[in-house]
């Protein structure tokens, strides 16, 4: 996370609140696949979903001005 931090929160190619959703999800998603019994419900989950949206029309944006697609 710590490069996806620098190159594209710090940059400003991803905004901070996208930035900070997806340190946040990644977290949760580690929790959930490493230690035991730890089960995340619905309604911890469900507010990343809005987020993870504006995440990709984020990084297709990013990919569309760069030439990349």
């Amino acid at each position: 996370m710590t490069v996806f931090n620098l190159r594209f929160v710090k940059t400003e190619l991803i905004s901070r609140e996208l930035g900070r959703a997806v340190n946040k999800a990644f977290d949760m998603r580690i929790r959930g696949d490493y230690r035991e019994q730890v089960i995340l419900t619905r309604e911890q989950v469900a507010p990343f979903i809005d987020q993870a949206e504006k995440f990709i029309a984020a990084v297709r944006g990013y990919l569309k001005n760069s030439g990349k697609i």
